[in-house]
């Protein structure tokens, strides 16, 4: 949940200076189109722990991360496999870094540390968010990996209580231009900073529309019950068992009727 910014402290984005320049987030667009095809393999790990977290938005994080790589690894080790965690969240739940290259374990930590950070807004800031868990809620939510926790509370308290908080953060970021670049010159972040965080909601605002067409595809439906590579699904695990007794039977059937040859012949001498 590293958003854009990798371990050297660059931007992962080789144009992400002409896109501040010029306010758009392209680059965004077409990591998406080209990294989802490679994640949708997934699709089925992400179902099965996703708990409330739409499917569509778990496919784009990991897209947009890691390009769907389950190996996925910055130099430094900050970022770790599918969705780029970091080592502390495996170390806080008993795991090893490398243990967190695990497709299964890096999804089951990335839903336990969103859905905390989830309950935590819920908490602070349910006024913005009167209809639960909607659109307006993740889109906040793929903001916090984007800017932090603590420049996303400080953007929600600038728009007014209510629906539609995701919206109103983009509409006050558009109309008012430097009002980051204030706000990270007070935090001690510097102007380009602040021209950054205002870059990355407008990026969080073109991503969750990439989220909501994926869903409405429907394209998700077809790769929900393909089998995760590498991993048996719990109806391949049966068939496996199943295999195994009808070998194991088939072997005990086998030594059942030589020892009964075996005795016969005894008998017989």
């Amino acid at each position: 949940m590293s958003g854009y910014s990798g371990s050297s402290g660059k931007d992962r984005w080789p144009s992400v200076k002409a896109a501040i320049k010029a306010g758009k987030s392209s680059t965004a667009h077409k990591r998406i189109s080209n990294c989802v095809p490679k994640t949708l393999q997934w699709t089925s790990l992400f179902n099965q722990y996703r708990k409330d977290i739409p499917l569509a938005f778990m496919v784009v994080k990991a897209a947009f991360e890691s390009c769907g790589k389950a190996d996925a690894l910055t130099k430094s080790g900050k970022d770790i496999g599918l969705f780029q965690l970091f080592p502390i969240h495996f170390e806080r739940n008993g795991l090893t870094p490398t243990q967190g290259l695990d497709p299964a374990n890096n999804t089951r930590i990335f839903v336990k540390v969103l859905d905390g950070r989830a309950a935590s807004f819920e908490k602070s800031h349910g006024s913005w968010f009167p209809n639960g868990r909607d659109w307006s809620f993740w889109g906040i939510m793929w903001l916090t990996a984007g800017i932090g926790p603590g420049a996303t509370r400080h953007l929600l308290n600038q728009v007014s209580q209510g629906p539609g908080a995701f919206n109103k953060i983009v509409s006050f970021v558009s109309s008012h231009p430097g009002w980051m670049e204030e706000y990270a010159q007070d935090a001690k972040w510097g102007v380009q900073s602040g021209r950054l965080v205002a870059f990355r909601v407008m990026v969080a605002w073109d991503v969750v529309g990439e989220i909501r067409k994926l869903e409405a595809s429907g394209e998700l439906e077809e790769y929900v019950t393909q089998p995760v590579p590498g991993v048996p699904r719990g109806g391949d695990l049966g068939r496996i068992f199943g295999i195994t007794l009808a070998v194991l039977g088939s072997a005990s059937s086998a030594a059942l009727v030589g020892w009964t040859a075996y005795q016969g012949l005894r008998r017989k001498r």
